[in-house]
């Protein structure tokens, strides 16, 4: 599976299990640089997903502003929706 499909999940556990090897580990320069060129990809993997989510949390604010309305206690929710 390509870096870049991986979810925000995916892609966080595995810049996890590279850190828990560096640190466990003393890698060969090759690998270090392997994990390094790896990791960054991981990275900008999880930003872009972070992203994402902001934007659709920021979609569904921008829409439930334009709907939300003062609530008459003494209606129903129906009632109320017409106003």
């Amino acid at each position: 599976m390509e870096l870049e499909k991986f979810s925000y999940e995916e892609a966080y556990g595995q810049l996890q299990e590279i850190v828990s090897r560096l640190e466990e580990d003393e890698p060969s320069l090759d690998d270090l640089v392997k994990d390094y060129e790896k990791g960054m990809k991981l990275l900008k993997t999880c930003h872009k997903r972070l992203n994402e989510a902001a934007l659709r949390i920021e979609k569904v604010r921008e829409d439930e502003e334009l709907s939300l309305e003062p609530f008459d206690e003494g209606t129903t929710p129906e009632e109320n929706q017409s106003k």
